[in-house]
């Protein structure tokens, strides 16, 4: 059901699989990222990820189209890099979510976020930084209501998505995600003092 909603197909030829970007407003496919399933991808020389020619997913968010609804029902985005973390949260029953294609926030994406009049909860990858988590919700200070995910306990691998160990660790995370508050704005202006 959620590969349906979503549109993944399966390139049997390349081994990859196909995941269509949609424009948030409209629905019409704006490209398509396919993914590799070869073991050893990158021993072999093989890319992980191919993005369709000339596609711009900086001007949308992946999942938004589809999941419109849910987020305004749920009064709450929550922000992932990768579109898979989106597929997995929703076969895991979380339909509010979206994901930015990369890990930082376009001005675009950051447009749209703001316009959907929601509270933005940011559940980034474990590897990326504090500072950098901090510096996104920074671009919705005072305008929005804005929460982060941080693995305070350690329960996430290095590379992992909040969603990638399943519903109880992301359960976990998310209720105990950080507001950005004032606290953490200072928290954010002293690691940029300190660079």
């Amino acid at each position: 059901p959620v590969c349906d909603r979503f549109g993944i197909m399966y390139d049997y030829r390349h081994k990859r699989i196909v995941i269509p970007w949609r424009h948030w407003m409209t629905g019409e496919c704006i490209g398509t990222n396919a993914r590799t399933t070869i073991d050893g991808y990158d021993i072999l020389g093989i890319q992980k990820y191919m993005f369709s020619k000339g596609m711009n997913k900086s001007c949308t968010l992946y999942g938004l189209y589809e999941n419109w609804d849910y987020i305004q029902k749920a009064k709450s985005v929550i922000v992932f890099e990768a579109e898979k973390s989106v597929l997995k949260a929703c076969s895991l029953g979380y339909n509010n979510c979206v994901a930015l294609g990369s890990k930082h926030v376009s001005a675009e994406q950051e447009r749209i976020l703001l316009g959907l009049g929601v509270d933005i909860i940011f559940a980034l990858d474990q590897d990326v930084r504090c500072e950098e988590v901090l510096l996104m919700c920074d671009k919705f200070w005072g305008i929005r209501n804005t929460y982060f995910t941080f693995d305070r306990k350690k329960l996430l691998e290095s590379k992992d998505s909040p969603i990638d160990r399943g519903i109880d660790i992301f359960d976990e995370l998310l209720n105990s995600k950080y507001s950005y508050n004032e606290k953490a704005k200072r928290k954010l202006e002293g690691l940029l003092n300190e660079n």
